[in-house]
């Protein structure tokens, strides 16, 4: 109900940057390389098999699914992907960390970006890693470092060995408490400057859309945007805070 009711389009935004970023990140819409849209395709037809829990903020419910309930409804969607895309080319991300890397495709829309020097994607599901790794090599993308840990853990050990970040990603467990903990420690690991967190599906349930109310509240440190799908925070001590919701 938040999003229907306050979603702003380019015509009530007066902040420089604010339409700066609606006319540059988020009417500018990345077109996707065909090969990935194609692996894409071949993959909603996919009867392997998966045997692992997907996790909390999925809109697959079962223990067992199948790769083609992924790709159809377990990745953020093309739309999303460009609009993340398009996020890294503004403020010229090199090096992005992603938090669920699920069987890949998002990350590899990422990957082919020409300000990436290196997308570190981080998840604990085995099999899926497997996939994500297999899909990365299909399509000849090299600068992604795949990661098979539990999130929490990756992060904290990127804290404790100073690991920077120009923009970060959180695609994994959607709870109010997973959510609680991430904007507890990611802030700690971004790059100095202009950086950037995305949380995706705040809208997903009660929890996850109480849990980004009270970060949001908590946000001091410049710009946030939000979308149906995302809770974006960009952290920028030159800028007065702000809080947009974008008709996306």
């Amino acid at each position: 109900m938040w999003y229907w009711l306050y979603r702003t389009d380019q015509h009530s935004l007066q902040a420089p940057l604010v339409f700066d970023l609606y006319q540059k990140v988020f009417r500018k819409r990345h077109i996707i390389d065909s090969d990935i849209l194609n692996l894409w395709d071949s993959l909603k037809k996919s009867d392997q098999a998966i045997h692992q829990q997907y996790g909390a903020g999925s809109l697959i419910d079962s223990k067992e699914y199948s790769v083609f309930k992924i790709a159809r409804y377990g990745v953020t969607s093309p739309k999303n992907a460009s609009l993340i895309y398009q996020f890294i080319s503004y403020f010229k991300s090199k090096n992005v960390l992603e938090l669920g890397s699920s069987i890949g495709l998002h990350s590899a829309v990422l990957a082919r970006n020409s300000y990436l020097d290196k997308l570190v994607t981080v998840d604990r599901q085995e099999d899926l890693i497997k996939i994500a790794k297999y899909n990365f090599e299909q399509l000849g993308i090299e600068n992604i470092e795949v990661v098979h840990d539990d999130v929490f853990k990756y992060i904290n050990n990127a804290e404790a060995s100073a690991q920077k970040f120009d923009l970060i990603y959180v695609d994994a467990d959607h709870s109010y408490s997973a959510l609680m903990r991430y904007n507890d420690i990611l802030p700690r690991i971004l790059s100095e400057g202009t950086s950037v967190i995305i949380y995706d599906d705040i809208n997903w349930s009660p929890d996850m859309r109480k849990g980004w109310n009270e970060i949001s509240r908590q946000f001091r440190g410049g710009l946030i945007l939000e979308t149906y799908q995302f809770g974006i925070m960009i952290y920028d001590s030159g800028l007065q805070r702000q809080h947009h919701v974008i008709n996306y």
